[in-house]
């Protein structure tokens, strides 16, 4: 059970982890627990937080908007909306380096919108972790999504770790991803969602 809380202050150690643990690979390979968690804001927008417990990711690209950041270690969350018949949605995908992509897939292009990738790192109990939180505006997720909260407040979300171990790509999600990912991740980005009513659980 999750929800989605609409907050006038952002404090993430009020909010509920989402776990990313559906890793559709052979038993034995490589599955990093990773977490998420989420909440909106009014005039603001969906504030975002992913963290991976992994050693040592591949961080290779150092600018932002490169495809060739799909071979990174990465971490992504897909946002899609659903307004009659017409389906839009984007993702935005960030490396240990804090270089992010951020693609739209109504014309399958990059977005120019700029993000601010707050690192977050350090050690705990369950191992090392990396990652950062972010804002995706209210502008943006109209501008893209055609999303306004305070019309609709439903929309589709997924929580996604990906990368390259021992030269195999891997990838997993919150929501069930139903076969290994092989190619670029992108392709299949649309049918991994799970769908996040604002303001009640289910």
């Amino acid at each position: 059970m999750i929800k989605i809380d609409l907050l006038d202050e952002v404090i993430w150690d009020w909010l509920p982890v989402i776990k990313i643990t559906k890793y559709p690979v052979e038993q034995g390979a490589f599955r990093p627990f990773a977490q998420a968690q989420f909440c909106y804001k009014l005039n603001s927008g969906l504030f975002i937080k992913i963290i991976a417990f992994e050693v040592d990711p591949v961080n290779k690209i150092t600018e932002n908007n490169n495809n060739k950041i799909f071979n990174d270690s990465l971490l992504t969350v897909v946002i899609g909306n659903k307004n009659k018949n017409n389906f839009k949605y984007i993702s935005v995908s960030f490396n240990k380096n804090n270089n992010y992509l951020i693609k739209e897939y109504q014309d399958n292009s990059f977005i120019s919108e700029k993000l601010e990738i707050n690192p977050v790192e350090g050690e705990d109990l369950q191992g090392i972790y990396w990652g950062g939180y972010f804002l995706i505006t209210e502008n943006i997720l109209k501008k893209y999504l055609d999303f306004d909260y305070k019309i609709n407040k439903d929309f589709y979300i997924n929580f996604i770790k990906s990368g390259v171990y021992n030269n195999n790509f891997y990838s997993g999600g919150f929501v069930d991803i139903k076969k290994t990912w092989t190619c670029n991740l992108e392709k299949v980005f649309i049918n991994n969602f799970n769908k996040i009513s604002g303001g009640s659980e289910i």
